[in-house]
């Protein structure tokens, strides 16, 4: 897998990397100017086209997407969201083709007294959890293009597969 510090073409670029990281570890989420924004997410898209081949050559993921097990997930997908935390594929629940549950341990973010952006879910295999984050968007934010009531996953945590006509859906 290619790193973000292997493609940084300027030292600017560098900085803004760490200054976001740095800013999200201490809960800040929301400490890029508007022109910094562009060049984070300009990373992440060049790291989507060098770690992918299937994305690099399309400029989408090849179906069914997998759980790196192998195991389908999705039928489709909506698009390809790219914010500041990085690349994410969005999805409705008509694409999934596992069942989901909250992450055992998250529950409280689904309490009505409770204030954040999303619900943790998990995908299940045979009833068993897949310790894969899906993120059920629940309000707007203002690093990235989510919607809300759409489901999101990080393209990393996904097997890519080649093209297939056969789709194993089930």
């Amino acid at each position: 897998m290619i790193l973000p510090s292997q493609i940084f073409l300027e030292k600017d670029q560098h900085r803004i990397w760490n200054k976001f990281w740095n800013s999200a570890e201490g809960g800040n989420y929301n400490s890029l100017t508007a022109d910094e924004s562009i060049s984070i997410r300009h990373i992440y898209t060049e790291l989507l086209k060098l770690n992918f081949s299937d994305y690099k050559d399309s400029g989408a993921f090849n179906l069914p997407i997998r759980l790196n097990d192998g195991t389908p997930l999705l039928n489709g997908y909506n698009r390809i969201v790219i914010g500041n935390h990085g690349a994410y594929i969005e999805f409705d629940a008509h694409n999934l083709l596992l069942p989901i549950q909250t992450k055992i341990g998250q529950e409280f973010r689904e309490q009505e007294t409770y204030k954040c952006k999303y619900h943790w879910k998990n995908p299940l295999v045979n009833g068993t959890p897949v310790d894969v984050k899906i993120y059920y968007q629940i309000e707007k934010v203002n690093y990235a293009d989510y919607l809300v009531g759409m489901y999101y996953i990080d393209p990393y945590e996904i097997q890519h597969t080649p093209p297939t006509t056969n789709f194993d859906l089930l």
